[in-house]
């Protein structure tokens, strides 16, 4: 695995709106992606409209794995609750959809229990 230090705000942006277009038909509400060391891991902020990404993540993740994240996040602007059933619909769907999304592989429990993520403040 090779990390991915060169990561912006910027390119994630760019990233979160071709997404939207993509798998949303850019439905999803305008949201800005955020590099910020106040939480851990990544997060998806529904209030503020925020998806925040931890510094570490692109220390210690590589370049498919950021975008998984990405994908995970906006998965949780576009349902209810956290983890939900519909959050995890919504995940299987993007994989139809031809997103690149390794932890479907997983069992939910698997993947409950690797994969650190604080979705809702």
């Amino acid at each position: 695995m090779r990390p991915t230090p060169g990561c912006t705000e910027e390119r994630l942006q760019r990233l979160f709106d071709d997404y939207n277009r993509r798998y949303w038909r850019g439905r999803l509400p305008r949201y800005n992606v955020v590099i910020s060391d106040k939480h851990w891991g990544s997060a998806c902020d529904r209030r503020n409209r925020q998806v925040l990404f931890h510094p570490v993540v692109f220390e210690s993740s590589s370049e498919r794995q950021v975008r998984e994240t990405l994908l995970h996040e906006m998965a949780h602007a576009a349902t209810p609750g956290v983890h939900s059933k519909a959050w995890y619909r919504e995940m299987k769907r993007l994989h139809r959809l031809g997103a690149c999304l390794n932890f479907l592989l997983m069992s939910f429990k698997e993947r409950r229990a690797s994969l650190p993520c604080f979705c809702e403040f």
